[in-house]
């Protein structure tokens, strides 16, 4: 997998209002509160769903759209094209505007370009740890998945930090942001291996898979599905161990479970699946399947 290490100062905007709306807690001092006006009085275009409308705006940004291209372009996936008017996309175009001025007034950067150049150094560490061990991690992945499974590219838009360690694999444009941290928040869990896991998610899109799963389930599986080849694979590189307790802590840590009876028992869950899938010669599809059958029990 080749990467193209990227830094956005629109994306960290909408990657904080995105945390916000998803009720995780912005670490910064302020920052909360200064985004808090545009969380509680959404735009209309969000339909009571903002951590959607978000997550939306948040990959066509990370993949460079001005703010009205991205509004456009997320409402069109959204609401089907044909039924986006210009007065939907101005209203939404400006929110973006106001939470990015909100988010660098709060920042107080001088120019664009100083934060863009902050990213671009806190990138550094993480980086360089991808380049020691991340293609390593990756082929590993595709042995014990399939090799389809590693995309051949993806853009890696680093954005700064506000929930000490989170990130978004965005399967239709295969771009994953990943906040730039200096350390690890926990050394049992490098942040290499979270980006092996969301990297690892980019290809669920793929019609073997995502045909197998119910529609728009694809990126809810993903998630779940990558965190054993991604421990497992962390486990060859002697980053991390691969065990049901390392899969509860990963659901907690990476905010796949809200609770710790819920990272335990999807770990359960995830460990008897990897289980039955190593031991079987069933392909990855049907295994993808298999793991949203169980997950809806």
């Amino acid at each position: 997998m080749n990467l193209t290490w990227k830094a956005s100062e629109s994306a960290s905007a909408l990657h904080a209002v995105h945390a916000q709306a998803r009720g995780l807690t912005l670490l910064p001092p302020g920052l909360t509160e200064v985004l808090e006006p545009l969380v509680s009085e959404p735009p209309t275009a969000a339909r009571g769903d903002l951590a959607g409308l978000t997550a939306g705006l948040l990959q066509y940004a990370a993949a460079g759209f001005e703010n009205r291209e991205l509004a456009r372009q997320t409402l069109d996936k959204r609401w089907g094209r044909g039924n986006v008017g210009d007065a939907d996309v101005s209203a939404l175009a400006a929110w973006v505007s106001s939470v990015e001025q909100a988010f660098f007034g709060w920042h107080r950067w001088q120019t664009d370009r100083q934060l863009v150049d902050e990213i671009a150094t806190r990138t550094a560490p993480l980086r360089d740890h991808w380049d020691a061990r991340g293609p390593g991690m990756m082929r590993q992945i595709g042995r014990l998945t399939e090799p389809c499974l590693v995309a051949e590219r993806a853009d890696v838009v680093m954005v700064l930090p506000v929930v000490g360690g989170g990130g978004t694999a965005h399967l239709p444009t295969n771009i994953v942001t990943i906040e730039a941290l200096l350390a690890n928040t926990d050394p049992q869990l490098p942040e290499v291996v979270r980006l092996a896991w969301l990297a690892g998610q980019l290809q669920f899109d793929l019609p073997a898979v995502a045909e197998q799963l119910s529609p728009g389930g694809a990126p809810r599986i993903a998630v779940l599905a990558m965190l054993p080849p991604a421990l497992s694979a962390a486990e060859s590189v002697e980053l991390a161990e691969y065990t049901p307790a390392s899969l509860s802590h990963a659901l907690g840590l990476w905010r796949v479970a809200s609770t710790p009876a819920e990272a335990d028992q999807l770990a359960d869950v995830l460990t008897q699946w990897w289980g039955t899938y190593l031991a079987s010669d069933i392909t990855w599809p049907a295994a993808a399947a298999a793991l949203e059958a169980m997950l809806a029990r």
